[in-house]
């Protein structure tokens, strides 16, 4: 009985798949791009994906970047860096033109790529810190971007890779942040959520991942770890929320909940007990409201039908 309370939690708590790592403004068209020189030895999922380097003044790092063409024509493809930012818990990506520091410090050796269907092309890019800069992280991306010139308007899609660019003297800063306490709550739809603040406590900006895990539920259910639908940033000093939603279905509790959460070094995890409050009954609109009072009418309907054959029988038997 207890196995089969624990595939039925599982299937309750399956989460939603995470979300892609590169940053991808749009659909890239069938355009690709990637990292393409990662060192065997790196185990950072986050460190696979980006470029997160730190440069002293005056000096620079040279890294790589695969573009593909996925798709059945031949592409010409524009290669740039560009300025992002972090706000409210995401890497914000800039318009072509609107650049920043590290933008300005970073160049391509192919600006301009003609690919054929299903070809792919290796392309250095070059980040060169000035002697004058200050410390500090900066952000930005390296694009591919194509246009489409067949559709009566314009359409522009890129995809790119993220840079995180710390600059600084000696040793490489190391990455930490605290959790606050685990809350449990419902969505405006009624979904089961739990939610914790997460704060940036080290000098560089962090790309949050993790799962919750719930365990002793009703009966001493348990089920597996349900992922962040996505990574969540967060720059040095501030905090943001961290949350994931789960099934509708899910019972109320209580929950054994433990919350685990990493940054490519930086790993924490916190625990508590959470009961997720009662949903709201759904009001019932519209043409659903007859639907849903069917089984009353159709009972009442025969009552009232007996009560009436009861009443002409007696009728019937008193003229007798």
């Amino acid at each position: 009985m207890r196995y089969i309370a624990a595939l039925l939690a599982a299937a309750l708590l399956a989460g939603i798949p995470a979300g892609n790592a590169h940053a991808a403004e749009s659909p890239g068209a069938g355009i690709g791009i990637r990292l393409a020189d990662v060192p065997a030895d790196v185990a950072s999922a986050r460190e696979r994906s980006y470029v997160v380097e730190q440069v002293s003044p005056g000096e620079s790092v040279e890294r790589t970047v695969e573009v593909s063409n996925n798709s059945r024509a031949t592409r010409t493809v524009k290669v740039y860096p560009g300025a992002a930012d972090i706000t409210g818990g995401e890497f914000t990506v800039a318009d072509e033109g609107n650049d920043n520091d590290l933008a300005g410090w970073t160049s391509v050796q192919d600006t301009q790529l003609t690919l054929e269907p299903g070809a792919k092309k290796l392309v250095p890019v070059n980040v060169t810190v000035p002697a004058d800069a200050t410390e500090g992280e900066r952000y930005g991306a390296v694009w591919a971007q194509v246009q489409d010139t067949e559709s009566k308007s314009v359409q522009v899609s890129r995809v790119g890779v993220r840079l995180y660019i710390s600059v600084g003297s000696g040793g490489i800063p190391v990455p930490d942040f605290s959790i606050a306490s685990l809350a449990a709550s419902r969505t405006a739809a009624g979904l089961p959520v739990v939610t914790a603040q997460v704060t940036n406590t080290g000098p560089l900006a962090l790309d949050i991942t993790g799962s919750i895990k719930l365990a002793g539920g009703p009966g001493g259910v348990s089920a597996d770890p349900v992922p962040l639908a996505k990574a969540v940033t967060i720059a040095p000093g501030d905090e943001a929320e961290v949350r994931i939603e789960l099934v509708e279905s899910l019972p109320v509790g209580p929950w054994d909940a433990t919350l685990s959460l990493h940054s490519g070094s930086a790993a924490h995890e916190i625990s508590s007990t959470l009961t997720f409050p009662e949903a709201e009954p759904v009001p019932v609109e519209g043409g659903n409201a007859l639907l849903a009072f069917l089984p009353i009418i159709i009972v009442l309907v025969i009552i009232a039908a007996g009560l009436l054959i009861g009443a002409l029988r007696r009728k019937k038997d008193s003229r007798r």
